[in-house]
């Protein structure tokens, strides 16, 4: 399970998605300190991420860094802000 520091996110007001290499796709909306689930099309950063990797991530086996850095077709500052919305959650891994 993975949790929302909502002390740290604030006001933090944001939205990412996942696709998975599957055609599956996650996202969240962040704000007022909760993360409401939603579709990925509803979300303005959108990560295209392959099953293995995201269970790599979610075991700490992978750095967020790692996967940041295979979404060529986002602009550095979109990947900036994911790394800022992600880093709002209690995951480790998350934070590296």
């Amino acid at each position: 399970r993975v949790l929302l520091n909502a002390e740290l996110a604030g006001e933090t007001r944001g939205s990412i998605g996942f696709v998975f290499d599957d055609g599956t796709d996650a996202g969240l909306i962040i704000r007022h300190g909760v993360a409401v689930p939603v579709s990925s099309d509803r979300c303005q950063i959108v990560l295209n991420v392959s099953k293995p990797d995201w269970a790599k991530l979610l075991a700490g086996k992978l750095d967020l860094s790692a996967v940041l850095a295979q979404q060529s077709h986002l602009e550095e500052r979109y990947r900036d802000e994911a790394r800022q919305l992600l880093k709002l959650f209690d995951l480790a891994s998350f934070q590296r």
